[in-house]
């Protein structure tokens, strides 16, 4: 389908990745933190409660991933020679929505002293959905984070001496040094994953439209 004229590229692209949805359901997300984040949530085996807003980083980062999917993906990547850099400039927008968004509903739940933690988790748990969309398909990043969410949070409790174990990134303290360490690595993988996924899948693909382009002739 192509382009209608005096849509500007900008507004095509939010069309085709449908984007005002996903921004939409951040702003959903942020109402959701800012009335109930302060609610006290006992985890299964755990004596601990722990704010519900702690599990919000995991919904946030399931919309973020979902900005690379396109209605028109295939047209894109046979025509569009940087579509890896579309990706990008689509996570990297909708993830800045996504902190800004959850900023403001810790803040408006009066949990602000959660920020860093929270901020720190939506980023790792990003890495992991763009991770799961490189593997799954760029509509499945949301399944990655789904199936670790309650293995993750259920075995990395801390053990004796309240230390918690090492793997168990989300759960550790928003101090932690290795957190932040590992956090910035998930989102560099993620990232490398999803993008060098894109330019492996556009490559085959241009072959195919040029045989059938040469054949056509």
């Amino acid at each position: 389908m192509d382009r209608p004229e005096g849509v500007t590229a900008l507004v095509w692209l939010v069309r085709t990745r449908h984007l005002v949805p996903l921004w939409a359901a951040l702003l959903c997300l942020c109402a959701t933190v800012a009335i109930w984040g302060r609610n006290l949530l006992l985890l299964p085996g755990d004596q601990a409660t722990l704010p519900l807003a702690i599990l919000a980083p995991v919904p946030y980062a399931c919309v973020t991933a979902l900005a690379v999917r396109s209605s028109m993906m295939d047209a894109e990547r046979v025509a569009a020679r940087k579509v890896h850099v579309i990706d990008l400039a689509c996570v990297a927008l909708t993830s800045v929505i996504a902190l800004l968004s959850a900023v403001a509903g810790l803040l408006l739940s009066d949990t602000a002293q959660l920020i860093p933690l929270v901020l720190r988790n939506i980023v790792f748990w990003t890495g992991v959905a763009c991770l799961s969309a490189a593997l799954l398909g760029r509509s499945l990043g949301w399944v990655l984070p789904v199936v670790l969410l309650v293995p993750l949070y259920e075995s990395g409790r801390g053990g004796r001496g309240g230390l918690v174990p090492w793997w168990a990134i989300a759960r550790q303290p928003e101090a932690s040094t290795w957190a932040w360490a590992a956090t910035a690595i998930v989102l560099a993988l993620g990232l490398a994953a999803l993008l060098e996924a894109g330019l492996w899948r556009r490559g085959p693909l241009r072959l195919l439209h040029r045989a059938h382009l040469g054949r056509a002739q």
